[in-house]
């Protein structure tokens, strides 16, 4: 969404503004965050800016002693950090139409105030939203962590990792997140509210407990099946436990636990989509469609391109207004045209006419969003692709797949070094990743020139229905001299796109958007002995 931006406000205006962010749903369970940022606000409004210190902020609001020591004790910025975290969410959710606009900088504790008006030609109505979203996504409860350490003092780090943990899942937009961090094991009605959850269709349940031996804190997480009890999924990390880096701590395992949790190649989505593929064609919705394009994610082969091709239109039939539907099946189209398979050019019309339907539908959806910056990248719209790229990656903050591709098309497109950071980061994660990630950082080294590093990365693309796996690692072959695997690869490759080698160049400039590079990947086809 546009704005515009206006330092012209209203005492009472803010105040009305921090009551509605508390009441919302990412602070109503956070009363300690709303205290904090209740009382920055105050001070500020009653011009006590330079009185907002550790030292004050830990005594007014954590009601510390007057030998309160924030060099020591690292829980006034532990909790800045998480108010500055849940802000930027709010905005990002409940708040991103308001007009007020609360920040709480890094490195100190005023907060910047100001007016922000939809720029018209890029507002959305919420009314205007695809109404019947939630019906298709997931649901999580996210359980209280338990603090086993016998340490009272580890209560806040318990407590503040489940809110960590809470928002890092929030962030991937397919999960509903239940967050319960605050809720009673057992009501006054005497009812279990997993009981609760499990009769709404709730499917999953994040609980787990926190621990500490010999100088480090443990954090134990597991994911429950709660429809049939069955423990999915557990893990246990450790970090050397200091004040000073407590928050740090509970980010990066929160991060982690998330990634593995709750992205497209998650452990959530791996047994929803299993699933979605007992379901018959005849009882396709967007939900089931979106689970089978993840599907495709994982699998990438003919099959599970043309299943979820099927029942994404099947979907749009049903819902013909779903962005989500509409953004994966430009993906689907997109993926056709770039190669080169049947009716690809009409697959480049539709693609392109899809992904600015969706954009205009759900203008804040990361998963629309993403497939638009892949729409700009094959229309070569390079300077529109750009700016979506840095708005995707300051918006999402994560390691998602989607973020991945923004990543692989950033590389493509010459943004080598940071797009090779972010991959590297994506994929030593330990999570699943599409295996055609390796063709960007393929190309990273070979157009250093660094080609014994290539062809370790081109034999990662491990996939034998795209040619690009082959293509690669016959122009690094051809850069390195003859290899006794040459000519199975160029084999391999005549198999899949028989006429190849008269559309050499056309293929490679629909990935490749640097000339120079497109030339040294011909360079490389020649050496090997293709006529290209």
């Amino acid at each position: 969404m546009g704005f515009i931006v206006s330092d012209t406000i209203n005492e009472d205006t803010v105040i009305r503004q921090v009551e509605k962010i508390c009441i919302s749903p990412e602070f109503r369970s956070k009363q300690l965050l709303c205290d904090f940022l209740s009382y920055i606000v105050s001070e500020y409004l009653a011009g006590r800016s330079d009185q907002l210190k550790g030292y004050t902020i830990g005594v007014d609001v954590f009601g510390k002693g007057e030998d309160f020591d924030p060099g020591e004790d690292a829980l006034v910025r532990i909790h800045a950090g998480r108010l500055r975290r849940m802000l930027d969410l709010y905005y990002l959710k409940t708040g991103r139409a308001d007009t007020v606009h609360i920040e709480v900088p890094k490195g100190n504790y005023t907060p910047v105030i100001t007016l922000r008006y939809p720029d018209k030609t890029s507002f959305v109505k919420e009314t205007e939203r695809d109404p019947g979203r939630s019906c298709f996504e997931p649901g999580v409860i996210l359980l209280p962590f338990g603090n086993l350490t016998g340490d009272p003092e580890l209560n806040y780090f318990a407590r503040g990792f489940s809110e960590e943990l809470s928002l890092e899942l929030t962030k991937f937009e397919e999960l509903i997140v239940y967050d319960c961090t605050s809720c009673k094991m057992i009501n006054e009605n005497g009812i279990n509210p997993v009981e609760r959850w499990r009769k709404k269709g709730v499917r999953f349940m994040v609980e787990g407990s926190i621990m500490k031996a010999s100088g480090e804190v443990k954090v134990l997480v597991k994911l429950i099946d709660i429809v049939n009890e069955n423990q999915l999924w557990a893990e246990r990390y450790t970090r050397q436990l200091t004040a000073d880096h407590m928050n740090e701590i509970q980010e990066s395992i929160a991060r982690e636990v998330a990634h593995f949790l709750g992205s497209e190649y998650g452990i959530i989505f791996q047994k929803l989509s299993q699933d979605a593929n007992r379901i018959k064609p005849k009882h396709i919705d967007t939900y089931t469609a979106v689970l089978k394009y993840y599907h495709f994610l994982a699998v990438q082969s003919p099959q599970t391109a043309a299943e979820a091709f099927d029942a994404l239109e099947r979907a749009l039939k049903t819902e013909p207004d779903s962005p989500k539907a509409m953004a994966l099946l430009s993906a689907l189209l997109g993926n056709r045209y770039m190669l080169d398979q049947p009716d690809a050019e009409d697959a480049y019309v539709k693609m392109g006419e899809l992904a600015e339907k969706a954009a205009i539908i759900d203008p804040n959806s990361s998963t629309v969003m993403a497939v638009l910056a892949f729409k700009t990248f094959v229309y070569d719209e390079k300077e529109r692709f750009f700016n979506l790229t840095t708005r995707y990656l300051t918006m999402v903050r994560n390691n998602s797949a989607k973020g991945g591709s923004i990543a692989f098309h950033l590389a493509l497109y010459g943004g080598w070094e940071r797009a090779k950071l972010l991959l590297d980061h994506l994929m030593q994660t330990g999570q699943e990743y599409p295996r055609i990630f390796h063709g960007a950082t393929t190309l990273y080294y070979y157009q250093k020139r660094q080609y014994e590093l290539a062809l370790f990365e081109a034999n990662k693309y491990d996939l034998p229905s795209i040619f690009w796996g082959p293509l690669l690692r016959i122009a690094v072959y051809g850069q390195l001299g003859s290899h006794k695997n040459i000519a199975a690869e160029i084999a391999h490759l005549k198999k899949l796109k028989p006429e190849f080698e008269s559309k050499a160049r056309l293929l490679i400039n629909r990935f490749i958007k640097e000339e120079s590079l497109v030339e040294h990947v011909m360079e490389g086809l020649q050496k090997a002995g293709m006529s290209v």
